[in-house]
């Protein structure tokens, strides 16, 4: 079977988020958009015939939720993960961030704690300050030295987790939630099973309940394989909120179809209660088929949307490559991923060469010198690395899920 990821989809014709709010972000919008976490690709024609089909329907009033969409999404674990799931663990939600803002209401109340790894994705953080929690951050640690390509820079630092839930409980104030992102956007690092126990376990004896945000977790590049955070270990299983979504494995975000998994009665109850009686769960008549339909028989078009993006991100390495200093050394040090279509892009020695400053000298200020030279020198919109935390000073996050060819037409401009 034939996929043609190097097709130009216009995205910009159907208001496109990363079109749309172009302008408002980088002060011009005739640049190439590498921000956004979607996908210039045509969805899978399996999706594509779902959504005609039932758009031919004549009338859209209330509905159920089909018998089917549990079952795709159970057999698809099955298959996937190994994972066995049971239907009443499974819960239709509205999107991942609409997601997280229920679980905040439904598990926490004012003023309680929350605990972040940045970098980590900024709603993370910045949706539960805005309705009035509190953040604690146990940083995860960046490995300096050289690494294998391939290999993961950034470990957790079980140590100082452990350290952060004890100080927080002798001040009074305990962390009530933790919200875990596995994989890791935006820095794409898989956590292997000891990191993942040795959290589950930390966060079992300290009464913290773990939200696992997994989105990523069917996007696994060069044979890496996700682990399903509920499965490493039994406490792990009590204290764990899985959310998943097929939109960004098969490019449906604007379908809005995402679901919640947990195992623990107890805890299915607070948030399944919570989602029922407000009506949070009911089901999106245009987003339950065309999900069946990507789980049911889109993993051909999946297993060759991750050769092309490998095949992006060799390309774009390549590209960082050939653009040194006199000295021969790389500006730009992309950190291969070891999943989906986001590069946690290593620019902190261009930032150096454009701000004249050394590496410890760089400030927060200075990210906006590193903004404005691919905005307006090179002409293209990346994520800035400090909206997932204070320590991403000279980082960008760069989205390479486009056609080959427009990764071609960029051209890196010496500093």
């Amino acid at each position: 079977m034939e996929f043609n990821f190097d097709k130009i989809i216009d995205r910009s014709r159907w208001y496109a988020k990363k079109y749309i709010k172009m302008n408002d972000t980088f002060g011009r919008d005739d640049i190439i958009p590498l921000w956004i976490a979607d996908m210039d690709f045509e969805s899978p024609k399996c999706v594509q015939e779902e959504l005609h089909r039932i758009s031919d329907f004549d009338a859209y009033g209330y509905f159920c939720e089909p018998a089917e969409y549990r079952d795709s999404i159970i057999d698809w674990y099955k298959t996937e993960y190994g994972w066995t799931l049971e239907r009443e663990w499974i819960n239709f939600v509205p999107g991942l961030i609409h997601a997280l803002a229920h679980a905040v209401y439904a598990l926490t109340k004012e003023g309680d704690k929350i605990l972040v790894q940045k970098p980590v994705y900024n709603s993370f953080f910045d949706l539960p300050l805005a309705n009035g929690r509190q953040i604690v951050d146990a940083p995860l640690t960046e490995i300096e030295e050289p690494v294998e390509k391939g290999a993961a820079h950034y470990r957790m630092n079980l140590e100082l987790l452990e350290k952060v839930l004890c100080e927080n409980e002798a001040g009074g104030a305990p962390v009530k939630l933790m919200i875990l992102c596995n994989p890791q956007n935006p820095i794409g690092v898989n956590w292997t099973r000891e990191e993942l126990t040795g959290l589950a376990k930390c966060c079992h004896a300290h009464d913290v309940t773990v939200i696992s945000d997994e989105s990523f977790c069917d996007l696994q590049l060069w044979g890496n394989r996700h682990i399903p955070f509920a499965t490493v270990c039994p406490e792990a299983a009590q204290i764990c909120v899985t959310f998943a979504t097929p939109t960004k494995t098969f490019n449906l975000s604007g379908l809005v179809t995402s679901f919640a998994i947990i195992s623990n009665p107890e805890l299915r109850e607070r948030y399944f209660h919570f989602l029922d009686i407000n009506e949070f769960n009911y089901p999106v008549f245009f987003s339950m088929m065309p999900s069946i339909a990507a789980f049911r028989k889109g993993k051909p078009w999946l297993e060759a949307l991750l050769k092309y993006i490998e095949g992006n991100v060799e390309y774009f390495e390549k590209m960082c490559e050939d653009f040194t200093d006199e000295n021969g050394i790389p500006y730009i040090l992309p950190q291969r991923p070891q999943n989906s279509y986001l590069v946690w892009t290593d620019c902190r020695h261009l930032l150096c060469r454009l701000t004249g400053k050394s590496r410890g000298e760089l400030e927060a200020k200075d990210q906006d010198v590193l903004v404005d030279y691919f905005v307006n020198r090179v002409g293209i919109g990346l994520k800035n690395g400090l909206a997932y935390g204070p320590q991403c000073v000279g980082f960008m996050r760069t989205n390479l899920a486009v056609s080959r060819s427009v990764l071609k037409t960029i051209k890196f401009l010496e500093p």
